[in-house]
C-alpha cells in the first residue's frame, strides 16, 4: 500500500486501513514480508515488542481517531503530565514513551492478538500508554485498545492507576463519553478495550482551522458538560479535560475520551493512588487547585479545564501559550489570561462572560455544577440562534433547559414589569442558588465586573426566568393579517378624523400581489404592529405617486396622497422593485411615500429594500406651509439607495437608529416634489438631528447627502448636528488598507463643488456629545466632475462648514459582529450595530452609557435590542482606549555597532516583533534594497491581536525593494498569512535571479488574511525563460492550512495610483480561489496579463471573484484579463472561479505589433464564456490605436474539436455592454511604446494625452477616460 500523504500540519494521513479479507494476517512467531519482499521473523510476544521498541507508538498508520497528530512535544496537550516533586523541584516526564515518540519508532503489531482482540494498527500515543485499533474477535466489533507498556507494568502505582481508569470509565454510560467494554492482562501487558470513536479530536481541528466559531464551540461545550454532569453524578472526576481528549464525530457528537487521570471521589482514600507531591494534569489546561494537589480536584476543576480548552478553540492558542512548566503552573495560579476578544474579535461578549466564570481562579467562583454551566450555555446558544437540534439532543441538556435555563424574556404584562421588579431579583437569586448561598461569579478582568467587585450577570429587573408567566396573552389576538383586510381598513378611513389600523403580531401582509394601489385618502393614520413580533408588510416601490393624484396608479404601491399626520410603530417593511417595464420609478423610488405630511413619527420599525430602491421618501406638494416635523426612533434601515429622503422646510430627528450601507442614509434634495409646477431649487430650511445612531459604510456610502443644486452664495440651508453617533465601515479591510475606505465614503456629501450642508458635533450644555469615526472622510464634494474627499482637519483649514471638535477617530473597527452588513438585512437586524465593549472611546458618562444605536426601550421586555444579553446593564468602561498607532523606522543603513534611536532599527525582523496592529513602518532608504529573505506577515508578534501593518517610504526617501536573489524557487518579498498589510510610496523590482530554475518573484504572496493594498507604488517586472513575476501572487492555502474551499479567505487587493510595467503579471491566481481586486487611477504597461486566473487545488464551488478597473490607462501589450481553464468533467471551465469585471472610464491603448487581445479565455468555449467571465460597464471606456479589424477577445477551447472564437469590435461591445456606441478611436500620447520591448521602461508622463480622435463620439474629451498620469509615481530609475 502506498504511503499516505501527510496532512497540512505535517502530521500523518487521516486515511485509515482495516485488515480485509484479502489481507494475510501474520501470527505470532511467523514472519512478515517487508517492502522488498524479504521475510523477517516476528518477536515471540507483544511484551517483547514493546520492551524492544518502547512503550508507545507514533501515529504513522493512524487517523484522526481518539488521538490524532504526530508525537507530542514536551509541552503539547497530547500527553497528560505526571510530575513528581523531588527536593521541591518539578521533574518533567522522561519515560520511554517520550523517548520513543521522539525517535518515531513503531512496533510491528498488525495481525497479532492480545486476549481475544486482533490488533490492526496504532492510532494514538498518550503520555503513559499506547492506543491501538483492534478487532474484538468474539463480538466482531472494532475497539480502541489502550495498552500499558511493560516498564509501567513493573510499577505498582501505574498498574493501580491503570485499573482505576478502567473502573472509573466502567461507571459511565453516556453518549458524550467513550464507553469501556473490558479490561484484562495478556502476555505481560495490561489493556483496556474502549469504544472506538470515529472522528477528529479538537486539537487537530484547531491546528487545521486556526480557531473555531463561537456557535460551534458552544454546541461542543454543552455536550462535554453533559458528559461531565453524567460523570459527576457517578462520582467520577476526569482531571485531564483538554482539546485532544475531546473527539468530534462526523455527525457533530462531542465525546470525552481517555480517563487516564480520572478518579472516584467515593473510593477509599479518594482512589488511593495520587500521593502528596505529585502533580497530575496538563500544563495548558490544569486548574490551580489541581496543580497544587490533584486530590482536591472535583468537577469544578474539570469545568476550569473545559474553559481553558475552549479558550484555545476560540482564540487558536491556550490561555498560557508560552513558557516552562513552572511558568505555566504559576500563571494558572496568579495571572489572568489575555482577553480572548483581543485574539478573536468575533467572539460574542456573552460567550466571554461564560468563559470568564469557568476560568475563575477560585473554585467557589466558578459554575458549581455542569448543570449550572449548561443552563448558561443553553441560554447563550438560544440567543445566538444555535440550532436546537445541536443543543437538545441530550436528555441532561433538555432537563437543565426545563429547570434552569438562562434568563429569557417571559410573557409578562406591560403593567406588571415595574411592580414585580424587586421580587423578581430576589427570586432569581434564590432560584440560581437553590435556596442556599452561592458565591458571586468572578472572572478575569475582561469579563463584566463592577467597581464594587465581581458580579454575576443578572436578569433585568422585572424579568425572571423562574417565575411562571401570568395568564393571558400579551397582545391582541385580533388585527389585520391579509392584504385584503389592510385595503379594507384604508378604504374605511374617515376623510378628516384619525384612522387606526392594528396589525396582528407576526402577520405577513403581502401588498405586492394586491391588484390595485393601496391609497389612504384620510388625513391622520396610526399604523401599529408589535414591537416584540413585528408584522411584515411587503410593498412595491413607487416614486411618481408623490404627486397628490398620480396619473396612473400602480398595483402594490402604498401611498398616502392626502395624509398630514402619520404614526407607525412595530412594523417591518420589505420593499420590492416596481414591475418590469415601468420606467418612471428609476429616480427616487421608495417603499413608503408620504407626499404632503406635516408630522411623521415612526418607531421600532425596520426597512429592507433591494439595490436601487429607497426606504422612506417624504415630499412637500404645498410650499409655504408650516415646517414638517419628522421623527424616527429605534428603527433599522437596509435599503442600499437611501434610507430616508427628506424635503425642504423640515425639522427631522433620527434617534437611536441604525443604517446599513446606503448611497445616502439620509438624503436631502428636492425643493418641490416631482409633478408640481414649481421647479427644483436649493434645499431650504432643513434641520436634521442625529442622536445616538449608528451608520455602516461601504464604497460610495454617505450618512448625509444633499443632492439639491447648491445656492450660489449665502450660508448653508441644511443644518445637521450629530451626538453620540458611530460612523464606520462594515469591514476592516477597506478602511485599513486605504486609510479612508478607498477614499470614497464620507459622512456628508454634497452634489456640487460647494459645501452647502453644515455639519456639527452636538454640544449639550458645556459638554460635547462625542461621535466616533473609523475609516470615513468627513466631507465629499464634486469639483470639476471629480470627487474630492476631506477630513475634519482639512475642512477646518479650508474653512468649510463641516466640523466636529470632539470627534474620536478610532483605530480599529468598532462593530462586534464579524459581518454586520449581512445581519442588517435580516429580520433580526438589531445586533448588527452592537459595539465592542472593550474600547473606552465608545463609552460615555451620559445616561445611555455607550454611544451608537442601542434600540433602547425602558418599557420593553428587551431593554437594549442591540445588546439583548446585557440583562444587568452595561459594564463599566474599560481603563484603556484604542491604542494609538505608532511609527517605527526601518533604517537599513545603520551601522551594526550604532545604537538606533527609539522605535528604529536596521533589522526589519526585529521591528516586526515590536509592531502592534495599526502601526506604520517607515522605510528610510534610497535606491535598491534587496531583502535577505521572505518576510512572513502572520500575526502580531506581541499577541496584541490580528496583524495590521503599513509599510511607507519615509519623507524624502524612495526605497526600491527587490528579491533576495538566491537560488530558492520562491523569491517572494512578503508572505501574508493572516491580517492585512498596506504599502505606500514603495517601489518593487521583481526580477528572478535564476530565471531558468522556474523561480517565482512576487511583491506579496497572499496565503490567508484580509488582503493587501498599494498606494503610490510602482512595480517593474522582468520575467525571463520559465520564471514567473507578479505584483501579487495568490497561493493555495491548503498547502499551509487545511480548509474547505468555502471557508478559504477572500482577500481584497487594492491598487491606487500605481504603475505596472515590464514583462509579468499584475495579479496571478493559480488556484481556485475567490479574490477581490480594485485598480484605480493607475497605469499598466505589461507584456502579460493584469489579472491571470488558473484552476488549482480544491474546486471552490459557488465562489466568485471581482476585478474593478476605474480610471486606468493601459498599454495593452498582453491581455488585461487572461483565464486558463482545464477540462474537468463535462465543463472545460470547471475549477475556474467565475470573474466579474467592472470597468469604468478606462483608456485601453494598443501596443504596436503586440498582437494580443484585451481578453483571452483558454480552455473555454463560447458556450461557457458568460459563465466564466462577466464584463460590466457603467461609464464608458475608450479604446485607442487598435486596428478596425482587431480581435478584442479570444475564446480558445482545448484540442478536442472545439472551435476557436474571436470577437471583433461589434461583438465585443455587445459582450461587454460598452456605452456611447463605438468608443474606438485614435489617441496621441507624449511618448507611446513602439513595441512590447519598450514597456519595461514606460513612464507615467509617457502616457500624457496630447490629442484624441473618436469619430463616433462627437464632443469626446481627453479627460473622459484614463488615469491622471501626472500624479502617478515615477519609477526610481526615471528620477535620477
Amino acid at each position: 500500500m502506498p504511503t499516505p500523504p501527510p496532512d497540512p500540519n505535517g502530521r500523518p494521513s487521516s486515511r485509515k486501513r482495516e485488515v480485509g479479507r484479502g489481507d494475510i494476517v501474520p501470527k505470532a512467531g511467523s514472519g512478515i514480508s517487508s517492502r522488498d519482499g524479504t521475510s523477517r521473523p516476528l518477536p515471540e510476544s507483544l511484551s517483547e515488542v514493546f520492551a524492544k521498541t518502547g512503550s508507545s507508538c507514533q501515529i504513522t498508520l493512524g487517523s484522526d481517531l481518539i488521538q490524532s497528530g504526530g508525537p507530542p512535544a514536551a509541552q503539547d496537550d497530547d500527553a497528560p503530565t505526571v510530575i513528581t516533586q523531588k527536593n521541591g523541584v518539578p521533574q518533567p516526564p522522561g519515560s520511554s514513551v517520550t523517548r520513543m515518540q521522539a525517535m518515531g519508532q513503531q512496533p510491528l503489531v498488525a495481525g497479532r492478538r492480545l486476549g481475544h482482540y486482533e490488533l490492526i494498527e496504532a492510532v494514538g500515543a498518550g503520555g503513559m500508554a499506547a492506543v491501538l485499533r483492534a478487532r474484538d474477535l468474539e463480538l466482531g466489533r472494532i475497539v480502541a485498545l489502550k495498552i500499558l507498556p511493560p516498564e509501567s507494568a513493573r510499577d505498582a502505582e501505574s498498574v493501580v492507576r491503570f485499573k482505576q481508569e478502567a473502573r472509573a470509565a466502567a461507571l459511565l454510560d453516556h453518549e458524550n463519553v467513550a464507553r469501556v467494554y473490558s479490561c484484562g492482562e495478556d502476555q505481560g501487558l495490561y489493556f483496556i478495550a474502549f469504544e472506538f470513536v470515529e472522528g477528529v479530536n479538537m486539537r487537530v481541528m484547531i491546528d487545521r482551522r486556526g480557531t473555531l466559531p463561537a456557535r460551534e464551540c458552544i454546541g461542543y461545550m454543552i455536550q462535554v458538560a453533559a458528559g461531565l454532569a453524567h460523570a459527576a453524578e457517578r462520582g467520577v472526576v476526569h482531571r485531564d479535560i483538554k482539546p485532544s481528549n475531546i473527539v468530534i464525530t462526523p455527525d457533530g457528537r462531542a465525546k470525552i475520551v481517555d480517563m487516564g487521570l480520572a478518579r472516584q471521589l467515593d473510593a477509599p482514600g479518594h482512589g488511593g493512588v495520587t500521593q502528596s507531591g505529585v502533580t497530575l494534569g496538563t500544563f495548558d489546561y490544569i486548574s490551580p487547585e489541581q496543580a497544587l494537589d490533584p486530590r482536591r480536584a472535583d468537577v469544578r476543576s474539570d469545568i476550569y479545564s473545559l474553559g481553558c480548552a475552549f479558550y484555545h478553540a476560540l482564540t487558536g492558542r491556550p490561555p498560557v501559550p508560552e513558557g516552562t512548566a513552572a511558568k505555566k503552573l504559576h500563571a494558572h495560579q496568579y495571572t489572568e489570561p489575555l482577553d480572548p476578544r483581543q485574539l478573536n474579535a468575533a467572539i460574542p461578549d456573552e460567550v466571554v462572560i461564560v468563559l470568564g466564570r469557568m476560568m475563575a481562579k477560585d473554585p467557589a467562583k466558578r459554575y458549581q455544577t455542569p448543570q449550572e454551566l449548561i443552563a448558561y450555555l443553553k441560554g447563550t446558544a438560544e440567543r445566538l440562534q444555535l440550532s436546537s437540534d445541536a443543543i437538545e439532543r441530550d436528555s441532561v441538556v433538555r432537563a437543565v433547559a426545563q429547570q434552569s435555563a438562562l434568563p429569557q424574556p417571559p410573557r409578562l404584562r406591560w403593567g406588571l414589569l415595574v411592580g414585580v421588579a424587586s421580587v423578581a431579583v430576589a427570586v432569581a437569586a434564590l432560584a440560581l442558588s437553590g435556596g442556599s448561598s452561592v458565591p458571586k461569579a468572578t472572572a478575569p478582568p475582561w469579563a463584566l465586573v463592577d467597581k464594587g467587585g465581581p458580579r454575576p450577570v443578572l436578569p433585568d429587573p422585572g424579568i425572571d426566568p423562574f417565575v411562571p408567566p401570568p395568564a393571558g396573552p400579551i397582545e391582541e389576538e385580533g388585527g389585520v393579517r391579509t392584504a385584503d383586510q389592510f385595503a379594507a381598513r384604508l378604504a374605511d378611513a374617515a376623510p378628516d378624523g384619525p384612522t387606526r389600523v392594528q396589525l396582528a403580531a407576526g402577520a405577513e401582509i403581502d401588498l405586492t400581489k394586491y391588484p390595485a394601489p393601496l391609497l389612504f385618502k384620510g388625513r391622520e393614520l396610526e399604523l401599529t404592529g408589535s414591537v416584540r413580533t413585528p408584522a411584515v408588510v411587503r410593498v412595491r416601490a413607487g416614486s411618481a405617486e408623490l404627486t397628490p393624484a398620480p396619473a396612473t396608479p400602480r398595483p402594490g404601491v402604498f401611498v398616502l396622497p392626502a395624509a398630514t399626520d402619520l404614526t407607525v410603530s412595530g412594523v417591518r417593511f420589505e420593499v420590492e422593485k416596481p414591475l418590469d417595464g415601468d420606467e418612471r420609478w428609476a429616480a427616487g423610488a421608495a417603499g413608503l411615500l408620504f407626499p404632503d405630511v406635516a408630522r411623521v413619527h415612526v418607531s421600532d420599525c425596520s426597512f429592507a429594500a433591494p439595490r436601487g430602491v429607497g426606504a422612506v421618501r417624504i415630499g412637500r406638494t404645498r410650499p409655504g406651509r408650516d415646517r414638517a416635523r419628522v421623527r424616527f426612533e429605534r428603527c433599522v434601515f437596509a435599503a442600499h439607495s437611501f434610507g430616508l429622503w427628506l424635503p425642504d422646510w423640515c425639522d427631522a430627528t433620527v434617534s437611536d437608529c441604525g443604517f446599513g450601507p446606503h448611497e445616502a442614509a439620509v438624503q436631502i434634495g428636492e425643493s418641490r416634489t416631482p409633478g408640481t409646477t414649481s421647479e427644483a431649487g436649493p434645499a431650504q430650511g432643513v434641520s436634521v438631528r442625529l442622536d445616538r445612531s449608528s451608520f455602516l459604510f461601504e464604497l460610495d456610502s454617505a450618512a448625509l447627502r444633499n443632492v439639491a443644486p447648491g445656492a450660489a452664495s449665502g450660508p448653508p440651508a441644511v443644518r445637521v448636528t450629530a451626538g453620540h453617533c458611530v460612523f464606520a465601515p462594515v469591514g476592516a479591510p477597506g478602511s485599513f488598507l486605504t486609510g479612508r475606505l478607498s477614499g470614497r465614503a464620507a459622512v456628508v456629501r454634497c452634489g456640487g463643488g460647494r459645501a452647502d450642508t453644515r455639519f456639527d458635533g452636538e454640544v449639550t450644555g458645556d459638554r460635547a456629545r462625542r461621535n466616533a469615526y473609523y475609516g470615513v472622510a468627513a466631507l465629499g464634494l464634486t469639483v470639476g466632475g471629480e470627487p474630492r474627499f476631506l477630513t475634519f482637519e482639512e475642512c477646518k483649514t479650508e474653512e468649510l462648514p463641516v466640523a466636529d471638535a470632539a470627534a474620536v477617530q478610532l483605530v480599529q473597527r468598532p462593530w462586534a459582529e464579524p459581518d454586520p452588513g449581512k445581519l442588517v438585512g435580516t429580520r433580526d437586524p438589531w445586533r448588527a450595530f452592537r459595539l465592542k465593549l472593550t474600547d473606552a472611546a465608545l463609552f460615555t458618562t451620559a445616561e445611555e452609557k455607550v454611544i451608537g444605536a442601542q434600540f433602547s426601550n425602558p418599557n420593553g421586555l428587551v431593554r437594549w435590542r442591540a445588546y439583548p444579553d446585557l440583562f444587568g446593564g452595561f459594564p463599566p468602561p474599560p481603563k484603556t482606549s484604542s491604542a494609538e498607532p505608532r511609527q517605527l523606522v526601518w533604517h537599513p543603513e545603520l551601522a551594526p555597532d550604532e545604537v538606533p534611536p527609539k522605535d528604529s532599527h536596521r533589522d526589519l525582523a526585529y521591528l516586526l516583533t515590536l509592531a502592534r496592529p495599526g502601526d506604520t513602518i517607515l522605510i528610510r532608504h534610497n535606491g535598491l534594497l534587496p531583502l535577505e529573505k521572505t518576510v512572513d506577515l502572520e500575526k502580531a508578534r506581541n499577541g496584541a491581536g490580528e496583524f495590521r501593518l503599513t509599510f511607507r517610504a519615509d519623507r524624502g526617501f524612495a526605497p526600491v525593494l527587490a528579491a533576495p536573489g538566491n537560488d530558492k524557487l520562491d523569491q517572494t518579498l512578503f508572505r501574508l498569512v493572516n491580517g492585512e498589510v498596506a504599502f505606500e510610496g514603495v517601489q518593487f523590482v521583481l526580477k528572478p535571479a535564476r530565471p531558468r530554475n522556474a523561480q517565482l518573484v512576487a511583491a506579496v504572496t497572499v496565503i490567508g488574511g484580509r488582503g493587501c493594498s498599494f498606494r503610490d507604488c510602482a512595480f517593474t517586472l522582468a520575467e525571463e525563460d520559465d520564471s514567473k513575476a507578479a505584483a501579487v501572487h495568490l497561493a493555495d492555502p491548503d498547502k499551509v492550512m487545511a480548509m474547505e474551499p468555502g471557508t478559504r479567505p477572500e482577500p481584497l487587493l487594492k491598487f491606487e495610483r500605481c504603475v505596472f510595467r515590464g514583462k509579468g503579471r499584475g495579479v496571478w491566481s493559480p488556484v481556485s480561489r475567490a479574490v477581490k481586486v480594485e485598480v484605480e487611477q493607475s497605469l499598466t504597461a505589461l507584456d502579460g496579463p493584469l489579472f491571470l486566473a488558473e484552476p488549482g487545488g480544491k474546486a471552490n464551488l459557488g465562489a466568485r471573484s471581482s476585478l474593478r478597473l476605474a480610471r486606468v490607462t493601459a498599454f495593452v501589450g498582453g491581455p488585461l484579463v487572461e483565464m486558463r481553464g482545464t477540462r474537468a468533467g463535462e465543463m472545460r471551465g470547471s475549477g475556474l472561479v467565475p470573474l466579474e469585471v467592472h470597468a469604468d472610464e478606462c483608456l485601453f491603448a494598443a501596443v504596436p505589433n503586440a498582437g494580443r487581445p484585451v481578453v483571452e479565455l483558454d480552455g473555454i468555449d463560447a458556450t461557457e464564456a458568460k459563465a466564466v467571465l462577466e464584463w460590466k460597464v457603467q461609464t464608458a471606456n475608450r479604446y485607442a490605436n487598435f486596428d478596425d479589424k482587431a480581435v478584442v477577445m479570444v475564446l480558445r477551447p482545448d484540442g478536442d474539436g472545439g472551435a476557436l472564437k474571436e470577437l471583433t469590435w461589434d461583438q465585443w461591445i455587445t459582450f461587454a455592454g460598452e456605452k456611447d456606441g463605438r468608443p474606438v478611436g485614435k489617441v496621441v500620447f507624449e511618448k507611446p511604446p513602439t513595441g512590447i520591448h519598450d514597456l519595461i521602461a514606460a513612464r507615467p508622463l509617457d502616457a500624457v494625452v496630447k490629442a484624441i480622435d473618436f469619430p463616433d463620439l462627437p464632443g469626446a474629451r481627453a479627460a473622459d477616460a484614463g488615469a491622471k498620469v501626472e500624479a502617478l509615481p515615477a519609477p526610481a530609475a526615471d528620477r535620477e
